[in-house]
């Protein structure tokens, strides 16, 4: 299980064993999150009515595991002693497409999407962030870690927010979880952070962190992309219909994702603007060999492209589940055609 922060209590490990054992025999739903080459071992998330099992027996573990020594005040546990608060990613499927829309963009190795069909998640999260309960408990010293999740009022946002711990030093780095931002506190001011109340562990992680798959900065020597690529390719997100697929998991922290913005492939945008090239030289020869046997136009297939006039339509559509799916565009088809014909290995690179 990729599951860190198990109680290390004497009796914690036959807790987990009693939790596992129902499942033997029966169908379960796995969330294959990274493999270990080394082990040849997969790690996975394992789902259980509709939660993580991890957040779904946390509650259950802390009952189990405690014991009166761990109560220092009546109706008071000793925070200490649990696990660091931990959130998991929302399940998502590996070459599937999905509408979205882009919450932070900074460059193609750093932005920020989210898929639409779990816009859902979002409202739910910022409703009950808006109706915290009172008082609420402060972050345990001993948790103020990397990777811990926890409550920041942040500055920037004025509001409450999920908010995880990416680093610890003179200042503590947080990523807002449900917006792909960064802010930084002194240490001192740690003091200030909260637990997150159990209704917002169970609430998935749905702002997934990007890296754009097949391009890198042009030139032979670049390693950095240049603050004019990073413009343009900020102004490739900016107000358009995004269609996201996800290629795969990186140390699950990032996802290498392939983005069509108006139909229109970014990598290709960057490429063809001189501010990037592929990461493979078959990779633009194939793109420019499927691309001239496309229909100029979506007329030629008596269609029309919509479109979307900027994100807030886009955000109806997507939550509208009664509005039938339009055909997608002909520059659309050609591409993810294509990307079928392929073998496995060049669909990575795409």
């Amino acid at each position: 299980m990729n599951c860190l922060g198990f109680s290390e209590a004497e009796d914690a490990h036959a807790f987990w064993c009693e939790t596992l054992k129902p499942m033997i025999g029966k169908e379960v739903t796995l969330v294959f999150v990274s493999r270990s080459e080394a082990n040849q071992l997969w790690k996975v998330e394992i789902v259980m009515n509709g939660l993580f099992l991890y957040s779904h027996a946390l509650q259950q573990d802390k009952e189990t595991v405690s014991s009166p020594a761990d109560v220092k005040d009546e109706g008071e546990s000793d925070l200490d002693t649990n696990p660091p608060q931990q959130l998991v990613f929302a399940p998502i499927d590996l070459y599937k497409e999905y509408s979205g829309f882009a919450t932070e963009v900074t460059t193609p190795v750093e932005f920020c999407v989210v898929p639409g069909d779990l816009l859902l998640v979002t409202n739910q999260v910022s409703i009950m962030l808006e109706d915290l309960p009172e008082p609420m408990s402060s972050l345990p010293d001993a948790h103020v870690v990397p990777g811990t999740c926890c409550l920041f009022k942040s500055d920037a946002k004025d509001k409450w927010c999920r908010a995880e711990i990416v680093n610890i030093d003179t200042t503590a780095v947080l990523n807002l979880v449900d917006y792909g931002h960064y802010e930084c506190i002194p240490y001192e001011e740690c003091s200030q952070l909260k637990r997150l109340p159990e209704e917002l562990t169970n609430s998935p992680k749905v702002t997934f962190p990007c890296i754009l798959q097949g391009v890198k900065p042009a030139g032979e020597d670049s390693g950095q992309w240049s603050d004019e690529a990073a413009v343009f390719f900020q102004q490739c997100f900016y107000q358009k219909n995004l269609q996201i697929v996800f290629r795969e998991c990186v140390s699950n922290t990032h996802w290498k994702v392939d983005v069509l913005a108006d139909g229109v492939h970014v990598a290709k945008e960057l490429v063809d603007a001189g501010y990037a090239d592929y990461t493979d030289h078959m990779l633009g020869n194939m793109f420019q060999e499927q691309i001239s046997c496309c229909p100029e136009s979506d007329e030629e297939f008596g269609l029309e492209d919509e479109g979307s006039d900027d994100q807030s339509d886009l955000l109806v559509d997507s939550t509208d589940e009664s509005e039938p799916e339009m055909p997608p565009s002909t520059s659309r088809r050609c591409l993810l055609s294509w990307w079928q014909q392929l073998p496995g290995d060049s669909q990575s690179l795409i």
